[in-house]
């Protein structure tokens, strides 16, 4: 026995501890070592999956997340930052790099949700003196109310916070907004302004883009200055610059004897097989296949159809709250695909892969691969937006008919002429890529060119029009479908609204469209939002929400409606809301009224615009109860809630509210908006609006 042992072993000593005292010990350790486990080592089958696709190898070395090895190690001189949520920054990123390449350079897009290591932007300083003249390039967008992109929250959280001297690198920015919304553009110029102010050198002046005008001239205007500045930055001959188009992948076509070795995607937006069996926890990259247990059509007349849908989420563990957005997974409608293949010559069933060149490449595939051609067609590439300039300039290069091909390359010119032309052909007449290569016959692009080229699907997003404290185990959604022909003949029908009307027909709650697909079923997870009730129920609350605006606010009012029934008590909920006509699109009524008629609604202000000869609208209605609404948000601490177009309603009530403030409480304009910026930053004014 040695010393040790026999220190512990007199009397008072183990041999007087209980056999429950050596399990509580145990049970103890065990439950700290879970803890460690649990904080530190867990694997996140999540992040597995992400880096299974996002991570790619040479030979058996996994390549480096990071933005500067790859610089260094693949001798590229632009890396091209973007904060996409739609995908749109993503594709001018791409066109960015490509426009670099075609000047020589090498470039490469990355995003800065792979990024571990901020501070390597400092580095650039080294490599400039090794490789020559590096330089970085940041294409962000701004999302919500000036809100940074999903995956780029943590870099603008370090940009912010950071002090770290970035002299010696070269930076541009472009920025994408929407003019409609208060913060345009906000993300692109706190990058802009951040970078300047931490030393790094302003190659050109930044750009910015207006979704709600024409995001594609302001994004050619931005890159002809950009091009310029690059030429003299790296002092790159003008004579030596050729018309390169370069691509980004290889097509390789499986054969039917690969295809039980491979694991073929059919539509799952990252891990195969995973709509076939669903497994917790469903969120952006595992949704859910939630089945549509309830359709109804909401209007009762005039010439737009308006559905409240039910999806069921029992059992799923899927958690939701009053406010919360609901994102559903679209696919294009199979007679699109089915014509496109038709023009193209293509075998739908044939199944593909498009593999990056660059082997150091973050990025593997465009969209998941391998899939067959029906797939990628359905599920992963948008037939419907409007074609870029890049595109159609592309398409040129494939036009066997040369006076197509003349009026092709003239609406992709950059002068004044060519951008009217590109605005009055594509953009006033909604074009599509089907509609122009009606339009042009001869075009003759290669499948996988297209493939490479066209945008993303993108998932739509809806506000959750139920509470869960009413409806836990089901999510509803209320939406307007997008159905119209322009003046010059083209028939539009948004994506997600041609699944909701073969919804509608697959239930007979509408004519049953020729070749219709038979929907059950949404893939669908649910995105956090911050529009959000008061933590106490007795705060008073102001809802503006015309249209379908209403939506979130019908599940505000389930929620008070549960706490009422508890016995507690709620603060007063005003509601305005509008439509055109009581007869035709006023949803909800019935259920409105039982709101009011069990106390849970205090006030509802109605306007129905098309029922008298001057309009009227939800902002006119605030001028009714003036000093009621200034009472409330001056002396009770109200909440209010704007919900909607923010091209006009938005603005129109944020106007009406600084005037009842000057009116009703004598404020100067100056301190009216002052007190309105104090409700946004206290969350006391929030927005869920679209334009």
């Amino acid at each position: 026995m040695s010393e040790e042992q026999e220190e512990i072993s007199p009397e008072g000593g183990w041999s007087e501890i209980s056999i429950f005292d050596v399990f509580i010990l145990l049970s103890i350790t065990g439950l700290i070592c879970v803890f460690i486990w649990y904080k530190y080592f867990r694997k996140d089958p999540t992040k597995i999956r992400t880096l299974s696709l996002s991570i790619p190898k040479v030979g058996n070395a996994i390549v480096s997340r990071s933005f500067y090895d790859r610089a260094q190690s693949g001798g590229h001189r632009v890396v091209v930052f973007y904060g996409s949520q739609t995908g749109t920054a993503e594709a001018f990123a791409s066109r960015i790099a490509k426009e670099c390449k075609g000047l020589g350079l090498g470039a490469f897009i990355y995003d800065p949700e792979d990024c571990d290591e901020w501070d390597q932007l400092a580095q650039f300083r080294d490599m400039n003196n090794s490789v020559g003249q590096v330089m970085a390039v940041f294409c962000m967008a701004t999302y919500g109310v000036g809100d940074p992109t999903d995956n780029s929250i943590e870099f603008i959280d370090w940009l912010k916070s950071t002090d770290l001297n970035l002299s010696g690198l070269s930076f541009a920015v472009f920025g994408l907004g929407n003019k409609t919304y208060e913060f345009y553009n906000e993300i692109g110029r706190i990058v802009d302004k951040r970078l300047d102010t931490l030393g790094a050198t302003r190659l050109c002046p930044r750009g910015e883009g207006d979704a709600d005008g024409n995001i594609e001239e302001d994004f050619l205007k931005w890159r002809d200055v950009f091009k310029e500045s690059v030429i003299q930055l790296f002092e790159i001959d003008p004579d030596s610059i050729g018309q390169f188009v370069g691509r980004d992948y290889d097509v390789v076509f499986h054969s039917n004897e690969e295809l039980d070795k491979l694991h073929v995607y059919t539509g799952e937006p990252y891990r195969p097989h995973s709509f076939e069996k669903q497994n917790a926890p469903f969120d952006a990259k595992n949704p859910i296949l939630a089945e549509v247990t309830c359709v109804r059509e909401l209007h009762t007349g005039g010439d737009r159809s308006c559905l409240h849908m039910e999806l069921n989420i029992s059992g799923a563990k899927m958690k939701y709250q009053a406010g919360d957005h609901m994102a559903l997974y679209v696919q294009n409608e199979p007679h699109l695909v089915e014509k496109l293949a038709k023009r193209l010559g293509v075998d739908l069933d044939q199944v593909i892969s498009l593999n990056a060149k660059d082997e150091l490449a973050t990025k593997k595939h465009p969209f998941p691969c391998p899939c067959s051609f029906r797939t990628a067609l359905t599920h992963y590439i948008d037939l419907t937006s409007l074609p870029k300039t890049h595109l159609i300039k592309e398409l040129s290069n494939h036009t066997l008919d040369p006076s197509e091909k003349e009026n092709i390359l003239e609406l992709t010119e950059s002068s004044e002429q060519g951008r009217r032309k590109y605005q009055e052909f594509v953009l006033d007449t909604q074009r599509s890529l089907l509609s122009l290569l009606d339009e042009f016959p001869s075009v003759q692009p290669p499948v996988d060119l297209l493939l490479e080229m066209l945008p993303r699907l993108q998932c739509r997003y809806y506000s959750i029009s139920s509470s869960p404290k009413l409806h836990p185990n089901s999510i509803h959604i209320t939406a307007v479908l997008t159905d119209y022909t322009t003046p010059l003949g083209h028939s539009v029908t948004g994506v997600a609204s041609a699944m909701f009307r073969d919804l509608a027909s697959t239930r007979g709650i509408t004519a049953t469209q020729p070749g219709y697909r038979t929907i059950t079923h949404f893939p669908i997870y649910v995105r956090k939002s911050t529009f959000k009730l008061p933590l106490r129920p007795i705060v008073p609350i102001i809802m503006i929400g015309p249209g379908t605006g209403l939506a979130p606010f019908r599940g505000f009012l389930q929620e008070r409606g549960t706490v009422l029934g508890t016995g507690r008590e709620v603060g007063r909920s005003l509601l305005f809301f509008g439509c055109r006509k009581r007869n035709w699109d006023y949803i909800y009524e019935q259920e409105l009224n039982e709101f009011k008629e069990n106390g849970i609604l205090s006030n509802l202000q109605l306007a129905f615009s098309r029922e008298q000869e001057k309009k009227i609208y939800v902002q006119h209605l605030m001028n009714n109860i003036s000093g009621d609404l200034f009472r409330l948000l001056k002396e009770e601490g109200a909440y209010i809630y704007v919900c909607g177009d923010a091209r006009n309603m938005a603005r129109d009530v944020h106007a009406n509210l600084l005037l009842i403030l000057e009116q009703e409480g004598g404020m100067g304009s100056e301190d009216a908006a002052l007190f309105v910026k104090n409700l946004q930053n206290r969350n006391r004014y929030q927005l869920d609006v679209w334009s």
